[in-house]
């Protein structure tokens, strides 16, 4: 049944594109989804139309109404709305459905996926004051660091307030226990921190490392992060958008300030491809005429980030 799912999942996907295209086998493809769905069991049937939901303080009302209905899928229902609605629908809203839960150890991490997309919305919104105190509800720490820094980058000129931010991130992040999630935020930081910092910059560039290199399967390259929540044997997904900076853009940023501190860090990587990665990304430096250097804005922040 995980073959008839995924393959249902992947028509899903292929669906808008074959649509927009005006494929003339947009209905076998239609035909495809219907046949898949019969054949799947009402649980997988039901999953799928939970992670199916759009985003949207409507929906997020919609499935907690449904929930109360669906007493042995309840925590599902509500995992789902709560997807749907943060950052669209006030923590505190979201809060009080959550105390329908059966399972109270999802509510933490349910909370603080709200409050994380809450501060991220506000900091699309240009609401920074608010979007920090979001940031500081948010519990498990490498997701804090997230909100922080990327709070910090949306300062931008006002150098000490997003110093500040920056620091608590860092602090955050070296708290966090190893992951992928801590090891990309202490990236992110250090490539800001060279700014203004160089040398601190370095050190934490070095603390990442050691992160990577303490994680069995190290990806700092992501943009998305899961945090698995396991209801009944079953497990549901809470994404985490972070786009910070790959390891190669900060060993470039690093390099150019001090590029043999620079390689004997990447050089200590014990990733072979990640090592050469980092080294390659030094390695461009030299490539370069001295005079094509570009010249950094020492009173920002956020000119250090083109992702932001």
């Amino acid at each position: 049944m995980i073959e008839l799912t995924q393959l249902y999942l992947a028509l899903s996907d292929l669906e808008p594109l074959v649509t927009k295209s005006r494929s003339p086998y947009l209905n076998n493809l239609k035909r495809a989804k219907a046949t898949i769905y019969a054949a799947l069991p009402d649980d997988l049937k039901r999953k799928l139309y939970l992670n199916a939901q759009p985003h949207s303080a409507e929906t997020f009302e919609r499935l907690v109404e449904e929930s109360e209905k669906n007493p042995g899928w309840q925590d599902h229902y509500l995992i789902a709305a709560v997807r749907a609605g943060a950052g669209e629908v006030s923590p505190e809203r979201i809060e009080r459905a959550l105390a329908k839960l059966t399972h109270h150890e999802l509510r933490q991490p349910l909370l603080d996926y709200a409050w994380f997309m809450t501060a991220e919305s506000l900091i699309a919104d240009g609401a920074l004051g608010e979007a920090v105190s979001a940031a500081h509800r948010v519990e498990q720490l490498e997701y804090r660091a997230f909100a922080l820094f990327d709070a910090a980058v949306a300062f931008g000129r006002d150098r000490q307030r997003a110093t500040e931010l920056l620091d608590l991130a860092e602090w955050c992040a070296a708290k966090a226990k190893n992951s992928n999630e801590k090891a990309k935020a202490l990236v992110s930081i250090a490539s800001l921190y060279s700014k203004f910092d160089p040398q601190r910059s370095g050190e934490i560039l070095r603390e990442a490392v050691e992160t990577i290199n303490r994680v069995s399967e190290p990806d700092p390259d992501s943009v998305t992060f899961a945090r698995r929540l396991t209801v009944g044997g079953s497990d549901s997904v809470l994404t985490y958008p972070f786009i910070g900076f790959t390891p190669e853009e900060t060993f470039r940023t690093s390099g150019a300030l001090d590029f043999d501190g620079a390689l004997v860090t990447a050089e200590s990587l014990e990733d072979r491809t990640l090592r050469a990665r980092a080294v390659l990304a030094l390695s461009s430096l030299c490539l370069k005429e001295p005079d094509a250097k570009p010249k950094s804005d020492k009173n920002t922040v956020a000119g250090a980030s083109h992702q932001h």
